[in-house]
């Protein structure tokens, strides 16, 4: 019989974070977060999709990391002159941050997001299906142990 293990990321029981109904403009979907925490408030870059299909990128911040409340406006929206209206003339797309030497880097491709706090929790962030943003924790000791014992790990 195999030996059964608790499970590394312990899934939010109140999944989703974040879904369109949250959304206080039209969307259809919302996916692909980047999330950072900075002077103690979650910052949630997310992507979504109008109802004419193309992406843009909107902004919800929080306290505590699990209820986001999502700015009234989006953030980033496809040019509409040159040189960049061209490259995003379908839309705006996959936010990532994260911290680096006090500043922050964009559109570096991570996992939708993880935050790591003081206490050794880290704070994790997943789209699903293309229609919600999803949070579970783990603890670095965790990760670092699964790192170490197993190469590839299937989470």
């Amino acid at each position: 019989m195999a030996e059964s293990k608790k499970p590394i990321i312990r899934r939010y029981e109140k999944n989703p974070i974040l879904t369109k109904h949250d959304v206080p403009y039209p969307v259809e979907t919302v996916h692909n977060a980047g999330v950072v925490k900075h002077n103690s408030k979650y910052v949630m870059l997310f992507r979504s999709h109008l109802r004419n299909g193309r992406s843009i990128i909107g902004l919800a911040e929080s306290s505590d990391g699990l209820r986001f409340a999502v700015r009234p406006e989006p953030f980033i929206t496809p040019a509409k002159a040159e040189p960049f209206a061209g490259y995003e003339a379908f839309g705006v797309e996959d936010p990532r941050i994260c911290p680096m030497d006090g500043g922050y880097v964009h559109n570096v491709v991570f996992c939708c997001g993880a935050v790591a706090e003081d206490d050794g929790t880290v704070k994790i962030y997943w789209g699903g299906a293309d229609s919600v943003m999803c949070f579970g924790t783990a603890t670095i000791a965790d990760l670092v142990d699964l790192c170490l014992s197993n190469p590839r790990p299937a989470l």
